[in-house]
């Protein structure tokens, strides 16, 4: 898959800078179709990742063993898990027949900017409800503003 930012002059659509513009010259004619997608919010999406890590960071599940052997915590697996507590997963089966639930991506090409801004929200509720409970809202967001500015 090929992407290329674009800006609108009018009613036409030209390449968003020199890079873009070359790649699109080295295309064959004929040989592509065009599919137009809203690019999400960078800032946003950095702010998720942000709200993400702060939570790992500081969530404490205490010393879990399994057959003899201590579980890590592991920060992909958390982020998943976040993900399908929000509701945004597809249920898929294993070869056993047994169902999973899968989380949902979080990349640009996958998650439009509205239900991202849905799991943002939900990502709150659930942080609070469940990780850092002695936190408010309102601090869990100055504390991710914080990270995100680099004070």
């Amino acid at each position: 898959m090929k992407e290329f930012y674009i800006k609108k002059i009018g009613p036409n659509i030209i390449p968003l800078d020199k890079q873009n513009a070359d790649a699109i010259e080295a295309l064959k004619n004929g040989e592509y179709k065009c599919v137009l997608t809203k690019s999400r919010n960078i800032n946003f999406h950095r702010k998720l990742f942000s709200l993400l890590n702060l939570a790992y960071d500081l969530w404490e599940p205490g010393e879990i063993k399994y057959k003899g052997i201590v579980i890590q915590k592991n920060r992909d697996r958390f982020r998943k898990d976040l993900i399908i507590m929000a509701g945004f997963y597809t249920m898929v089966f294993n070869y056993k027949g047994e169902p999973r639930l899968e989380a949902k991506s979080l990349s640009f090409a996958r998650m439009e900017e509205e239900e991202f801004e849905r799991l943002y929200s939900k990502f709150i509720d659930i942080i609070l409800e469940k990780i850092l409970i002695s936190y408010s809202e309102e601090e869990l967001q100055r504390c991710v503003n914080q990270v995100l500015s680099y004070d």
